[in-house]
């Protein structure tokens, strides 16, 4: 089986209720494993590690805010390394996005659901190994406000290194807030934007705090798919504007209204 050199992090939602139902929405995360005494400094341009190979998980494992289903697990040393990237270390990085979603969810639209976390194995050409783990929440994290802005409306958050060009830049597209987070010109509202920021900053710390003392820990990176090198992020910010994004699952037909001529 293939090395594994980074892990993939997806959390994924989807519309409920109303006129959306079937847009569906998701962001991603990248995680290079590294040792604990020697990590690179946020800022730094590092080569990751390769680690054990992957090899098939099945079944499942309980976490405290939903259930694994298992596909794989491997090595987070080098060979002849005892920890694995197991069902407890995936239960754990998904809790950590479980925490994140929990604490922005209150901005998002009533409708809209957060159900689930992916995680999958990649290897040193970028390439998926087999198929993901998934975490399906116990109880879906639904939004809070009555009224949002149309699916192709999203904030976007953004995590930055002091290096020119795209590779010291990652960002993550969050769907669904409510008009609440807009201010009159159309603004995201500043409070909503510090409170992302925060949010986004919990979760990369609390991604690396690993329970116990452990050899190897996933940092929050920006990377692409296929690369060797990484760098940390010593950023995160949002800025006031509204972005917008082309639907990934156009499953909502339009209904158009005619007048004859």
């Amino acid at each position: 089986m293939p090395a594994l050199q980074h892990i993939y992090v997806t959390a994924h939602g989807a519309y409920s209720s109303g006129p959306w139902v079937g847009e569906s929405a998701q962001f991603g995360l990248r995680l290079a494993i590294d040792e604990t005494g020697a990590m690179p400094a946020k800022g730094d341009t590092f080569t990751m590690m390769t680690h054990g190979d992957v090899t098939t998980d099945s079944g499942t494992t309980a976490g405290t805010h939903g259930t694994l289903v298992r596909t794989w697990t491997a090595r987070r040393g080098p060979v002849g390394s005892t920890e694995n990237a197991d069902a407890g270390f995936q239960i754990d990085i998904a809790e950590d996005v479980w925490t994140f979603l929990n604490a922005i969810v209150g901005y998002q639209r009533s409708t809209f659901r957060w159900n689930s976390v992916k995680l999958a194995p990649v290897d040193t050409l970028g390439k998926t190994i087999g198929t993901s783990s998934v975490y399906n929440f116990t109880s879906p994290l639904a939004g809070a406000t009555a009224a949002a802005m149309p699916p192709q409306c999203s904030v976007a958050v953004s995590m930055r290194a002091n290096i020119l060009g795209r590779r010291g830049r990652g960002r993550i597209y969050l769907p669904a807030f409510g008009v609440g987070s807009m201010d009159n010109d159309a603004l995201l509202v500043a409070a909503t934007g510090t409170a992302l920021r925060t949010a986004f900053k919990a979760l990369i710390d609390n991604i690396q705090n690993v329970p116990g003392t452990p050899d190897y820990i996933p940092l929050v990176v920006v990377t692409s798919a296929g690369q060797t090198t990484a760098v940390r992020p010593v950023e995160v910010r949002t800025g006031n504007r509204i972005d917008t994004i082309r639907s990934r699952r156009e499953q909502v037909p339009e209904v158009y209204t005619a007048l004859a001529l």
